[in-house]
Order: structure tokens, then C-alpha cells, then sequence
């Protein structure tokens, strides 16, 4: 299935589901259930406190320190990152894309069978971020009064409401540890994958896979099939992608062992640049560890997205209100135009499919 295919399955199932929901949104309505075209939300009133016993112990209010200063620190490389990209997007286009902004669209701007794996990663990171607002407001005196989970087209979320009399009431350190709990949750989500991106994956790794090659390289000139796995390079073997260049030879010829269809396959191949030719990925043998990877990358891209995009002030982000709190009411204005400025350098940033 290509991703077009993908979207207008998608498509007609929302709009078949909203026809016949909509038939009914009076009822759903009375149930907390509010229905759009392509928007569903789901609100219940929840319990008060959330796990009190934990939440107000001294080390979960060191946590709430500890997420408060993350939050600022988070939006200070968001910042950074809206800068850099911006610097790559129109002073150097050619340059390197690690500081690109790009949006999360399965099949066009990710892998179309890797979109399991980012929902998943999505419900479960928004999740955590909303739990933990909730659990800072009962850490701080305030109760919650409802909560929920929506579907914005194919992405999930999730969202918690605290009291709003007495969220105003409290005081302002409070205010803000409640508000920065969500983006520091993320953050510390965002380390600990990163973590587990840079050692668990590579040791469930048994090769390296291409997925693309590179024209007139000598890859391309053997007429080596994108999907081949690079399994061994001059008898060595080969677990992770990092691992082919150190071992090609420049000056005599290299016998790299490949699996191709199914097939072992040696060929010998000069590559005078040191180089195959080749973009490559980490190669799982099963389904299972292939899974758990993708799921485990997909965690760290989310959560490090979520805590330096959240932290921005933008309007209707943790990030704008963390500013408006720290401003008071005399700095409202102010935290107006920092988010209109902020949206624009995101839209400046931001990194469209074919651009």
C-alpha cells in the first residue's frame, strides 16, 4: 500500500465513522462525547487526586523542581533548534539536515510502515506528559476536574483539566510546576530513549540494510538491490550501518557479504573513495526486535519533539503559558507578540516534503 492509499482508506473511514456518529451526537454529546469531521473527543470527570501518596513525598516535589528547570532549558533549545534550522534551510542549503524541522507524516515524510509504531509512540508519550500534569496538580493542593483522550485524524492525545479556580488561586511557583511537569516528563523520555536508541538498538542489530543507493557508485554499478543486507566487509562481520566504512579498502578490492532475497551473496567490489554508495539502516532478523526498535526510536523523536516545541511559546503551548505566568497580567501583550514571533521563526523553519 502507498501512502495515498493509505490516506483515502483513512479518509473514507473518518467520514463513513462521522456520518453515523453525527446521526447520534446528541446522545454522545449527553456522554461527554464530542464529534467533528476529522476530531473526537472523549471528556469524563476524574478523580480529584492522583496518586497522593506518591506525589507528595519529598521526592517527587524535587522531581517537580527538577522538571521546572528542564522546562526552561527546553525552551531554550527550542530556540536554538528553530535558529539552526532556519541558518540550514536558506543560508546553507546544501549543509547538513540533523537541525531540520520536518512534520510527522506517515508515508510522506516517514516510512508509511512505520506509522504503528509513531501512533503508538505518540498515544503513549502524550499520555505520560498529561499524567504528569496531573499528578503535579495534586503534588501542589489542586484538584483535578476532568479528563480525557481525542483523535485528531490518525494521531492520538490526551489531555487532563485541573480545577480552574483553584489553579488561579494557587500560588505562582505552583502554577508554574504543574505547567512545566508535562515538558519535563518529555524531556527526561526523550534522554532515557535516546539512551536506549544508542545501545539497545544497536545490539538487537545483525547487519546493515540499504535502503537507497547512490548513482554511479559502486553499489549502484553492481546492480546491488535496495532491501540487500550487508552482512560481513572483508571478513568482518557487520551489525550496525557505523561499521561498513571502517571496513572498505580503498586501494584493493572488498569482498562484502550480502543477503539478497534470501540469498547469500559475496561480491567483490574497488572502492576507491572508501565508499559502497549505500544509506543505510540497522537490519532486524525478527519482527519482534524490529518492532521494539522502531518503537524505542520513535519514542525519543516524540518526547525530544514534544519537550522543545511544547516549551515554545506558542499560543496554546505549555511553553506561552509558562511565559504568561512568569509575566503576570501587566506582560500579556508581551507574551502575544513572543508567540506571533515565535510561530513565524517555526514557520520560517518548518521543512515541507520536496523543499
Amino acid at each position: 500500500m502507498n501512502a495515498l492509499d493509505f490516506f483515502v482508506i483513512i479518509t473514507v473511514v473518518w467520514l463513513t465513522a462521522f456520518l453515523v456518529l453525527y446521526l447520534k451526537r446528541d446522545e454522545l454529546k449527553t456522554r461527554g462525547i464530542i464529534v467533528y469531521p476529522f476530531f473526537i473527543m472523549a471528556r469524563r470527570d476524574s478523580r480529584s487526586e492522583w496518586f497522593p501518596s506518591a506525589t507528595r513525598t519529598k521526592a517527587f516535589k524535587a522531581l517537580e523542581w527538577a522538571f521546572l528547570g528542564l522546562s526552561f532549558v527546553s525552551s531554550g533549545l527550542g530556540f536554538w533548534l528553530l535558529i539552526e534550522a532556519i541558518y540550514n534551510k536558506y543560508v546553507t542549503p546544501a549543509g547538513p539536515l540533523e537541525a531540520s524541522i520536518t512534520p510527522i507524516i506517515p508515508g510522506i515524510t516517514t516510512p508509511l510502515d512505520q506509522a504503528p509504531y509513531i501512533l503508538l509512540a505518540i498515544a503513549v508519550s502524550v499520555t505520560l506528559h498529561e499524567l504528569m500534569h496531573a499528578m503535579s496538580s495534586t503534588s501542589n493542593g489542586i484538584k483535578v476536574r476532568g479528563g480525557g483522550i481525542l483523535l485528531i485524524y490518525i494521531f492520538p492525545g490526551a489531555f487532563v483539566e485541573p480545577d480552574e479556580q483553584e489553579f488561579k488561586k494557587a500560588e505562582k511557583v505552583k502554577r508554574l510546576k504543574v505547567i512545566a511537569a508535562g515538558i519535563g516528563v518529555n524531556f527526561v523520555l526523550a534522554l532515557l530513549f535516546l539512551a536506549l536508541m544508542n545501545y539497545a538498538v544497536p545490539a538487537m542489530s545483525q547487519g546493515a540494510q540499504i535502503v537507497g543507493l547512490v548513482k554511479d557508485y559502486p553499489a549502484y554499478n553492481a546492480s546491488i538491490p535496495v532491501g540487500s543486507v550487508i552482512l560481513a566487509v572483508n571478513g568482518h562481520k557487520i551489525t550496525v550501518p557505523s561499521q561498513v566504512d571502517g571496513f572498505l579498502s580503498k586501494t584493493e578490492p572488498n569482498n562484502v557479504t550480502l543477503l539478497i532475497n534470501g540469498s547469500l551473496v559475496t561480491k567483490t567490489l574497488f572502492t576507491p573513495q572508501g565508499k559502497l554508495g549505500v544509506y543505510l539502516d540497522y537490519y532486524f532478523p525478527s519482527s519482534i526486535e524490529q518492532g521494539l526498535a522502531y518503537f524505542i526510536i520513535w519514542m525519543y523523536i516524540i518526547n525530544f519533539s514534544l519537550a522543545l516545541i511544547n516549551a515554545l511559546p506558542l499560543f496554546i503551548t505549555d511553553g506561552a503559558k509558562l511565559f504568561s505566568e512568569l509575566l503576570g497580567p501587566q506582560g500579556q501583550k508581551t507574551v502575544m507578540y513572543l508567540s506571533g514571533g515565535t510561530l513565524l521563526l517555526l514557520l520560517l523553519a518548518l521543512r515541507l516534503p520536496g523543499t
